[in-house]
């Protein structure tokens, strides 16, 4: 995706004569339109947001939802509660094929506190997966004219003599950034789809720069500080100048998506949602082309974000709500994939073709920008103040390739359901047992042909 982190480094030459010694620093992103009230999607502050655990690690129960009655109902009502919101389903864990009934049944978890998925994006990734559609992404990507007037700000950085000269200069960074490009592919930029990419990589820019908060997970501002502190407080003088530009991206760990597949079903075995960071080099012009070298301060934030992201996804809806569509999308295309509404004779055209979407966002053309700022002491012998600029883009990219190497083969044998067997493990279903057990509740445990969706284990 595309994007870009600017900072502007204080060097020796750099310094602002004070009756104390500190470091300012601005943070500038595209802020979505969710703040500013342009949109009506808002996942932040969202009622009822407090998972007591991720629902990876819970011991609650199954949900289980029938494709068939599913597309059934919608025809009939598709703003019914449970068609609407996918039988309550967020945690996506598997599918289970029912041959007698021609049937998809969907294997996931409905944890109290957790978002649940909607129809509109199941619907818009069968779409994307049976066109051919590239994989959905989206980026806020800067105005080559507003990266080269910031290049150009940088320049002046040496003038900087007085407090009042920094504050014109944060000023005039902010100003600069200018309005940013929504970019969407591979879904309706209105979809909901596209509104909840969008909110994460937002979220992200905020972590990035400290307007946001994550246990164990440092902004790049803080990052920048502790370094900077470091340095002075063992050279008594800042660190040489250096402008870097960096883009994050949200995406998922290399070699996943993975899963375990037997003759019952599919199910996801690892889709963990990590952050990458690319340092790139800015020309005169304002364009951003990606580079070989990296950025340490930016990879590190990266790193801890991706270290702590299934924590973050506890604490921050907008990243449990990406990481339910990054399962939806990985398992969809396994489905897709391994042929399985073609296996079970399932249509799914009105799905496909005729469902009219009933949660689309409206998601402006451009968003304006978003600055931050953070002073400190250093406790260094001379008086100096030191100042940087910090600037931040990013994105989401759902690529998530399926290929046959991705699965891994069970062997199970389905007999018949004796009464009295044990529920689904509330483990992850990743061996004979557990599909078997999964596929019984899926089949035996269903209450009738015309059930929508049922639960087993709580």
């Amino acid at each position: 995706m595309r994007g870009a982190v600017n900072m502007l480094k204080p060097k020796a030459g750099h310094l602002l004569s004070r009756a104390e010694g500190w470091l300012c620093g601005i943070c500038l992103s595209a802020q979505v339109a969710w703040v500013t009230g342009c949109c009506t999607f808002s996942p932040v502050g969202k009622p009822g947001f407090a998972p007591a655990r991720h629902p990876s690690r819970s011991e609650d129960g199954r949900v289980f939802l029938s494709l068939r009655v599913l597309q059934q109902r919608a025809r009939e009502n598709p703003r019914e509660g449970l068609v609407r919101t996918m039988g309550g389903i967020g945690w996506l864990e598997g599918y289970v094929l029912d041959r007698d009934l021609k049937d998809i049944v969907l294997v996931g978890r409905a944890s109290d506190g957790w978002p649940s998925l909607r129809l509109d994006d199941l619907a818009v990734n069968l779409r994307n997966a049976v066109e051919g559609g590239i994989y959905p992404l989206c980026s806020l990507d800067p105005k080559p004219e507003n990266i080269a007037r910031l290049r150009r700000l940088f320049s002046i950085s040496k003038e900087l003599r007085d407090a009042e000269s920094l504050r014109r200069y944060l000023r005039d960074a902010e100003r600069a950034v200018g309005p940013q490009l929504v970019v969407v592919d591979g879904v309706p930029q209105n979809s909901r789809h596209a509104s909840i990419m969008i909110a994460a990589d937002y979220h992200m820019k905020k972590l990035s720069q400290g307007s946001a908060q994550v246990d164990g997970v440092a902004s790049c501002l803080d990052l920048r500080a502790r370094q900077v502190r470091r340095i002075m407080n063992l050279d008594r003088k800042p660190p040489p100048l250096e402008n870097t530009s960096s883009r994050f991206w949200f995406h998922v760990r290399k070699g996943d998506p993975s899963f375990f597949e037997a003759r019952e079903g599919v199910f996801i075995d690892r889709c963990d949602v990590v952050v990458s960071a690319r340092r790139q080099e800015v020309s005169l012009d304002g364009k951003l082309t990606d580079t070989d070298s990296g950025d340490p301060l930016a990879e590190d934030f990266a790193n801890r974000l991706s270290m702590w992201f299934e924590y973050a996804a506890t604490r921050v809806p907008e990243y449990a709500e990406l990481e339910n569509l990054f399962r939806l999308v990985a398992l969809v295309r396994a489905m897709h994939f391994r042929r399985a509404a073609i296996e079970v004779s399932l249509d799914l055209d009105y799905l496909l073709r005729d469902y009219v979407f009933q949660d689309e966002q409206d998601t402006p053309a451009s968003l304006p920008g978003l600055a931050n700022s953070k002073q400190f002491v250093v406790s260094v012998s001379s008086e100096q103040k030191c100042a940087f600029v910090y600037t931040v883009c990013g994105g989401v990219s759902m690529d998530v390739p399926i290929r046959p190497q991705q699965f891994r083969r069970l062997e199970t044998i389905p007999g018949p359901f004796q009464a009295g067997a044990a529920p689904p493990d509330a483990r992850h279903p990743n061996s004979s047992k557990q599909v078997q057990a999964t596929y019984r509740a899926a089949t035996a445990l269903r209450p009738s042909a015309q059930t929508l969706c049922w639960r087993v284990g709580e």
